[in-house]
């Protein structure tokens, strides 16, 4: 991409010291240094969003060029890092060692960037800013292993302690109508911003596992660890995680040796423990406060960037309101998991199975933007409120496809993945419960898979006044919220017959759970030729597709000859079936000129933006060749192998996004992200 570029040094130290014959001391020192070129700098992927990409390129001069391809100006972004261990093992007997470890990561970024004012819409002043970004973490752990065999009786265990201490610190200054391209030597001033912040946390633990088997035939394991976090309250700071499972070859017993000639190998196992996270921010539990009492839509006058940081000559201190309301009982999240295997290999290894199937409850999962009451003050609260459970079969199958005297050789390893989930427990009774930002909600229901998209249903566009419903009893067309719907709004389905479209009115339409997710891998040997092609998919999914929605939310307008002039709009809307004028009773979304009508017509939550996810990738293919032996031993090198790679070859899929693959968990994209690009290796491989 053009700008954008990394610079990295990052060399590696290794020592490893033997002191006496029973005590080993390794040392680890990885430094790094990177300095980033940011294109554009202002953090984004392009200089222009898919709401509103300009339509020509034709009036842009030099100085703006140079300034989107980040030639311009100032941005300096520097990072220093260093990554320590120093690990001490003492050898007590052959059957007990004791290791201590001590980690340290310490990084150190800081951004120096001038924003030209062409840059900046609506203004004619330069934008300095600078971040400081400091993080250190230390980690120290200490245990015992022990590990005997006795005849056909192997054991092992181990048994420790962990503790951690990470701490960010941050700062954040701000400078506007600077001179020159600088970011050094701001005069003090009314255009001046600063804020910064420290936050840190400790985790400690005690841990143990035991193994066991007899013959190699039966196995045997389970761990237990105890950890607190000071993320939560006095009474929540410690949890308890645990694992068992046992495994049996069943093909090593005697009545099992008339089927080996057929089923050579034969494996059962079975498991179920309990893992967790420690979610939130580092202060969940506390409501925040700030020194900024200014609000959305507050304002000192045009032009001001004046905040209210005292109050009658008293220096304001108010709740973030902007934020989140927090939850003094957050705690861990946890993940109980039952799982079920069966391992086998059949006619001499020629075909291999996997075969699994789990149950994963994932319990007190932390949300932060679950829709608060009106009366709150806040936008959103917090807590541990949802309980979620996957359940699935996953299964590999592996064969070689050729005779054993095949000059060919030729292995396929394909891999299926089969999952189910749902919503198990919500707050207040299991009533549904709504998260996300305004324009893009999900609405959580017991029973129902997670991020089920729920959204208003339509059916096609109005295409006169006329043709729009009107409320029997009170003569008044139908409504969106309140205003009024006309020709060129879309055909919404009014499911409760009150002739307003509102929240009540939406239904569910699908979610992001792919019903089958796999991939598959062909490898092809001949001679000193070797080809792989790997290829991934998704199956039974659907996405919701914000890129559309921004691509016709930017090209509406009420001034088609102003703002036409300035953006792509019609340009960039390709193939898409806008509804043009009186006579056009075919379209599938509304008209982007004016219609005098305040309805939001692109609003995502429309049953037209949620479209098959399912897509089929050629991901990978691979081809190289080991030169023979003959010939490179005039060369003077023991081996020689040359190869050549492409990523991300071909892409099948009915999903109008520009990649169905690049969407979040949630199944949203906006389309303002590059694509898996498409990418071409060249490389060699020699040894000495």
């Amino acid at each position: 991409m053009v700008g954008y570029g990394l610079k990295r040094v990052s060399p590696k130290l290794y020592l490893s010291l033997n002191p006496s014959e029973k005590v080993n001391i390794t040392v680890n020192f990885i430094p790094s240094f990177v300095d980033i070129d940011h294109g554009l700098g202002n953090g984004s992927t392009f200089p222009f969003s898919t709401w509103g990409f300009p339509s020509s390129f034709l009036k842009v001069d030099e100085d703006q060029i140079a300034i989107y391809k980040g030639e311009t100006g100032y941005d300096e972004d520097k990072t220093t890092s260093l990554i320590s261990n120093v690990r001490l093992n003492i050898l007590f007997s052959k059957d007990l060692t004791f290791t201590s470890s001590y980690s340290n990561t310490y990084r150190s970024n800081r951004r120096d960037y001038l924003t030209d004012a062409l840059l900046i819409s609506g203004s004619d002043q330069n934008l300095a800013e600078s971040w400081n970004y400091k993080t250190t973490i230390w980690d120290i752990e200490n245990y015992f292993t022990y590990s005997k065999q006795i005849k056909e009786h192997s054991f092992s265990a181990i048994l420790g302690q962990q503790a951690s201490k990470q701490i960010n610190e941050s700062s954040y200054v701000s400078g506007r109508g600077v001179l020159g391209n600088t970011v050094y030597g701001l005069s003090s001033g009314n255009d001046l911003y600063a804020y910064s912040y420290a936050d840190r946390k400790t985790r400690l633990g005690v841990f143990g596992r035991a193994n066991y088997d007899f013959k190699g035939r039966y196995l045997f394991s389970s761990s237990y660890r105890r950890d607190a976090s000071s993320r939560y309250n006095q009474y929540k700071h410690w949890t308890d995680f645990y694992s068992i499972s046992g495994g049996w070859i069943i093909s090593d017993e005697g009545f099992f040796s008339n089927l080996k000639s057929t089923i050579n190998f034969l494996k059962f196992r079975a498991s179920y423990g309990v893992t967790g996270n420690d979610p939130a921010s580092y202060y969940a539990r506390y409501n925040l406060y700030e020194s900024n009492g200014t609000y959305e839509g507050s304002s000192f006058g045009i032009g001001s960037n004046t905040t209210a940081k005292t109050y009658n000559g008293v220096n304001a201190i108010v709740q973030d309101y902007d934020g989140y309301a927090g939850s003094k009982n957050v705690t861990w999240e946890k993940y109980p998991q039952a799982n079920i295997g069966l391992d086998f290999s059949l006619f001499n290894n020629r075909i291999q199975v996997q075969a699994d199937w789990y149950a994963r409850d994932s319990e007190n999962l932390f949300n932060s933007t679950l829709v608060a009451p009106v009366t709150s003050g806040y936008s959103y609260y917090s807590g541990n409120v949802i309980d979620v459970r996957n359940t699935g079969y996953e299964l590999t199958l592996s064969t070689i496809n050729l005779g054993k005297n095949s000059k060919l050789k030729w292995n396929t390893s394909l891999t299926l993945a089969f999952n189910d989930n749902y919503v198990t427990k919500l707050p207040n009774g299991g009533q549904d419960l709504t998260v996300g930002a305004s324009w893009q909600q999900y609405t959580l229901t017991v029973g129902q898979p997670l991020f089920q998209y729920r959204v208003w249903e339509t059916k096609g566009v109005y295409d006169t006044d006329e043709a729009v419903p009107t409320d029997p009893l009170t003569g008044s067309k139908m409504t969106f919220y309140g205003a009024t719907i006309r020709k060129g709004d879309p055909k919404y389905v009014d499911q409760n017959g009150d002739y307003n479209i509102d929240m009540n009115d939406k239904q569910y339409a699908g979610d992001p759970n792919p019903k089958v997710a796999g991939g598959i891998n062909n490898t092809f040997v001949y001679k000193g030729w070797s080809l792989s092609v790997f290829c991934n998919f998704i199956l039974g999914r659907e996405i919701w597709n914000g890129y559309v929605s921004d691509a016709l939310n930017g090209s509406k307008t009420a001034n088609p000859w102003v703002d036409w002039g300035n953006r792509a709009t019609v340009g960039i809307l390709g193939d898409i079936n806008y509804y043009t004028g009186a006579g056009d009773t075919d379209a599938e979304y509304g008209t982007i000129v004016n219609n005098y009508s305040t309805v939001d017509r692109f609003h995502v939550a429309n049953s037209k933006f949620i479209e098959d996810g399912s897509f089929f990738r050629i991901k990978n293919i691979s081809l190289g060749y080991t030169v023979p032996e003959s010939f490179v031993d005039r060369l003077g090198v023991s081996s020689l192998r040359l190869y050549g790679m492409v990523d991300n070859v071909l892409l099948l899929t009915n999903s109008t996004l520009p990649d169905p693959e690049a969407v979040g968990a949630n199944g949203t994209s906006d389309g303002n992200n590059y694509p898996l690009s498409l990418k071409f290796t060249f490389g060699l491989t020699v040894s000495f």
